[in-house]
């Protein structure tokens, strides 16, 4: 079973009360990987959230024809880290691949119906999980326009 202290960690779960993460808890669901396994695909119905647990996942763009690799990674999430936005957002589709990315990565999955069910009986767990989330999500937008204007940078700079 998580334990509640974890969960109080996880950035989405910031801020709920005891009997909160205690449902949360009831929804959870252990899953491991070894490296380089793929949790779930880019495009893909987006049913889950996940969460880390121990390791390192690799979200990364699926290249059409290629094989998936480290170069195709945007983000990278660590312990404590939340996965899987798309199941809160229509269409419900994954919008980037997921690998270990670690020699093992241990996660929680919260099914979506679960996750939601669990919204709609404390509308005030949902709004500070959805806030949680709206805020993870803008950070790592900001962090990729901060890579992108250096990326143009760089590009502007070697064309001179």
């Amino acid at each position: 079973m998580i334990s509640l202290e974890f969960l109080e960690d996880v950035e989405v779960f910031k801020g709920l009360s005891g009997d909160q993460l205690t449902a949360v808890q009831a929804c959870c669901r252990k899953k491991e990987f070894k490296q380089d396994a793929k949790l779930f695909g880019e495009g893909e119905p987006a049913g889950h959230l996940w969460i880390v647990i121990e390791g390192r996942v690799d979200l990364r763009c699926e290249l059409p024809g290629l094989a998936s690799s480290e170069e195709n990674t945007i983000s990278s999430i660590s312990a404590g880290g939340a996965i899987g936005w798309s199941c809160f957002v229509s269409p419900y589709q994954y919008r980037l691949s997921g690998y270990c990315a670690s020699g093992q990565c241990e996660l929680i999955r919260i099914g979506k119906e679960h996750i939601i069910r669990l919204f709609e009986l404390d509308t005030g767990l949902g709004f500070v999980v959805m806030s949680n989330m709206a805020a993870v999500v803008g950070r790592r937008f900001n962090r990729l326009q901060d890579e992108i204007a250096r990326l143009r940078g760089q590009h502007a700079m070697s064309g001179w």
